[in-house]
């Protein structure tokens, strides 16, 4: 080529040139055929043609002959297979280009080429790309919907049509609002207009779309903007998540719940007409009993007799007051009543009411302060006092010997709260069974039952009422070394 302006492109071009003569054979490569692992001189003197694909070289001996044919060199531009200095083939594009001599005679042809072999890989990972965006979009469980602009619907996936009953082309065109609930189509204005302004990148709603056949369906939306690479709206993107059997199973929990609560209210008013029913004849009973058991000259054998049934009639009467109090916690119907009261008279009568079934045993009653009380304070007594008694009464029950104490003290905090501890030396909870305490009808294992008696409502009983005024209850255990049983009430 001389040194010619061409030749000075042809070695500094990112194109490869190859001069082939009149004879076939190359007479120049430009330095940029090193790509293919040749070096320039490596190819001057064999023939051009035996560069190419064995396939694409009848294509570039028609394009020379077209050329020789005065055809425009620009439409001779094809897509061709060169080999590689190891073998391989490169994909290049480009075409013939004819050279003339002084005479304008051909003396041959020069080839241009540019390597496409990134752009192919590029234009194949594209395709790729978009097989599996339309694999994603098709094939996915969650229903989407593409809208433009307008909001109107360009293209839907099988999930969509197949929740709704639709055909695609009844849906595409269609305005969004079209297939929506009335009573949701201005509710998320707000949030859509947000998402075109590009504040938010999404929100998310539950929102109803007409069926075909007249029907609604209830989804989880989410919308969300698609745009262009300068930012600017490309398409708005809708996700649907079909809600009908979350919908419909929250309905059957509503239906199970009204039903549950009807069945609470029916039980709690059998339970108290039951008790009411039952505690007015053995009121009667321990009435006539204790008149009974007053009388001068009642023989010793018929006094025994009465103090049996006085003490049966007690138990039932206690029993049937016990699912009365629990019933009613279960209902909420508990109703707190604060009054003023002395705390160390209320531990007093309590201890009182249990201090002949202590004595029969030898226990001792002790009432222990931490320190000095106030003389009155305010909570509701009388629900303490219960408490307070049905703790007394399982520590005095499960204990065969040594004492039973109280332990009252006044906790300072935001609220102050009032402390009774009832420390026994009984029998003691294994550490593994404590779990069952306060739960209703239950009891450490069979054998307290047999032994002891009881329901298995007082500690349930304790617990429901502590927590109703606002206290905590708890216990601390050692098998056969006693218990602790406490509970805190807020005092004003």
């Amino acid at each position: 080529m001389g040194g010619s302006a061409l030749q000075f492109f042809a070695e500094h071009a990112r194109d490869t040139m190859v001069q082939v003569g009149a004879d076939g054979r190359i007479l120049y490569a430009s330095p940029s055929v090193r790509r293919l692992g040749y070096g320039p001189e490596a190819l001057t003197g064999k023939f051009g043609l035996d560069l190419f694909h064995p396939d694409d070289q009848p294509r570039l001996t028609e394009a020379v002959s077209a050329l020789e044919r005065g055809e425009a060199a620009g439409e001779m531009d094809r897509l061709y297979r060169l080999r590689t200095a190891s073998g391989d083939w490169a994909r290049v594009e480009g075409g013939p280009r004819l050279m003339l001599s002084d005479k304008v005679e051909p003396r041959g042809f020069a080839m241009l080429f540019r390597d496409v072999a990134d752009w192919h890989r590029l234009e194949e990972e594209a395709h790729q790309q978009q097989d599996l965006f339309e694999a994603a979009f098709e094939h996915s469980a969650v229903g989407r919907v593409l809208l433009d602009m307008t909001g109107r619907i360009v293209r839907v996936n099988r999930s969509i049509c197949h929740t709704l009953g639709y055909a695609p082309a009844e849906l595409i065109g269609r305005a969004d609002n079209d297939v929506a609930h009335p009573d949701e189509i201005d509710q998320f204005a707000d949030q859509f207009a947000a998402v075109m302004r590009g504040d938010i990148s999404s929100y998310q709603v539950e929102r109803r779309y007409l069926r075909r056949d007249g029907g609604w369906v209830w989804f989880s939306l989410i919308v969300s903007m698609a745009r262009n690479l300068d930012g600017s709206p490309r398409v708005i993107v809708g996700d649907l998540q079909d809600l009908t059997e979350r919908h419909a199973t929250e309905a059957e929990l509503r239906r199970k719940r009204a039903e549950a609560e009807a069945a609470t209210v029916a039980k709690t008013e059998f339970l108290a007409n039951m008790s009411h029913e039952l505690r007015t004849p053995l009121t009667g009973i321990i009435g006539l009993g204790g008149l009974l058991e007053s009388m001068q000259g009642l023989p010793d054998r018929a006094r025994a007799y009465v103090g049996h049934l006085m003490t049966g009639a007690e138990a039932l009467l206690s029993i049937v007051n016990n699912i009365l109090d629990f019933t009613k916690l279960e209902a909420g119907q508990v109703q707190l009543d604060p009054r003023p009261f002395d705390p160390i008279a209320l531990v007093d009568e309590a201890l009182l009411s249990v201090r002949f079934e202590a004595g029969k045993k030898g226990l001792e009653l002790r009432t222990v302060c931490n320190a000095p009380l106030p003389p009155t304070l305010c909570a509701d007594s009388a629900r303490i006092r219960q408490v307070l008694l049905n703790l007394l009464g399982n520590a005095v029950k499960f204990t065969p010997k040594g004492e039973v104490v109280v332990h009252l003290s006044l906790e300072a905090g935001d609220v102050e709260r009032l402390l009774f501890q009832v420390t026994d030396t009984g029998i003691g909870i294994p550490s593994a069974l404590s779990h069952r305490l306060f739960q209703r009808f239950s009891q450490i294992d069979g054998s307290i039952s047999r032994q002891y008696g009881g329901t298995g409502l007082g500690l349930a009983i304790s617990k429901g009422l502590v927590e109703t005024m606002g206290g905590e209850i708890g216990m601390r255990s050692e098998e056969g070394l006693g218990s602790t049983f406490w509970f805190t009430v807020p005092v004003a």
